[in-house]
């Protein structure tokens, strides 16, 4: 069940109905029976992925995922940073749609910067056929993609009736979402801020430091303060609940921290298409080998796991 949502239409009842409909979509979200769920299903999550120096107007995903068939995976997790300049040129969004099948429920994406900072999100919507944020259940999981480059896009100078918006969006899901197995958040910006211990603090680990990100405009609401709490009320509920950042690869290949809770939380991303003359090993950028987050699911039990693998275990 996938939950589509004009988002950015401008009428006075979205919001009440934007409720109800969240409502209905947790509320019917038990899984089946278990005999009609079997085996394991893999998607893979992938972040800050753009071919640095792309000789085609930097609009190219890292060359060296081009031959990989994305098509074997259950599913693919954009975390944003897709292409340097995601949207600059339509024809790069016709790229990046046969390469992952944007109107497929099971692509989902959150923009990153790059994908941003031209404006142009209606090229990206035209093809997925959602909004920029949204919830979704299947396999047992309520996934909720959120936008975290709201200031970022040109042709949206007030952004403020949007991330009222996804606010709604973020309290009516979190508070409702019983059924589910687990929760998955999939976002760009690693907003979560302070919730981790000083050794692993977001700013350490990302490409860009953003905890002081705040969600809505006439009030301050941040992940630590305001979205925290209710992350710790769903996993007490017994909902296994990760959270994913697409922005990494720069600072860091892999993280991933553990809350007392069990809430989970990741960074990935890619970096190393980059030019090592201009950017030689000891610069401000990691040169280990790169690495992709994938997620599986188990049919039968509910249970999702998040691993880190090596890049070159996935290239064709």
């Amino acid at each position: 069940m996938i939950m589509k949502m004009n988002l950015g239409a401008r009428c006075a009842g979205l919001l009440t109905l934007l409720g109800v409909l969240i409502l209905a979509s947790c509320d019917s979200s038990a899984p089946g029976p278990a005999s009609a769920r079997t085996g394991t299903e893999t998607y893979l999550v992938l972040g800050h992925i753009y071919q640095w120096g792309s000789p085609h107007h930097n609009n190219r995903i890292d060359h060296r995922l081009e031959g990989i068939d994305f098509g074997k995976y259950e599913g693919i997790l954009l975390g944003g940073d897709i292409c340097t300049e995601t949207t600059k040129f339509e024809s790069t969004l016709d790229y990046l749609n046969d390469l992952f099948d944007l109107q497929n429920e099971h692509t989902m994406w959150s923009l990153g910067n790059h994908d941003a900072r031209n404006g142009n999100s209606a090229w990206i919507t035209e093809r997925t056929k959602r909004p920029l944020f949204y919830t979704t259940y299947f396999n047992d999981v309520q996934w909720l993609v959120l936008n975290s480059t709201f200031e970022l896009d040109p042709d949206n100078p007030d952004p403020c009736e949007d991330m009222a918006q996804q606010w709604q969006l973020i309290t009516s899901v979190l508070d409702t979402v019983h059924h589910a197995a687990n929760l998955v958040i999939l976002m760009h910006y690693a907003i979560w801020g302070n919730v981790e211990p000083e050794g692993m603090r977001t700013d350490l680990f990302a490409n860009a430091e953003k905890s002081w990100v705040n969600l809505v405009c006439d009030s301050i609401k941040k992940f630590e303060t305001d979205v925290y709490p209710l992350l710790t009320n769903v996993a007490e509920r017994g909902i296994h609940v990760s959270v994913i950042s697409g922005d990494g690869g720069q600072k860091s290949k892999r993280y991933r921290y553990e809350t007392n809770e069990g809430i989970e939380f990741f960074i990935t991303g890619i970096n190393n298409s980059i030019d090592t003359v201009v950017y030689p090993a000891g610069s401000q950028f990691n040169f280990n080998p790169d690495s992709v987050l994938e997620l599986k699911i188990d049919k039968a039990s509910g249970i999702l796991e998040l691993q880190f693998v090596p890049l070159t275990k996935i290239i064709n």
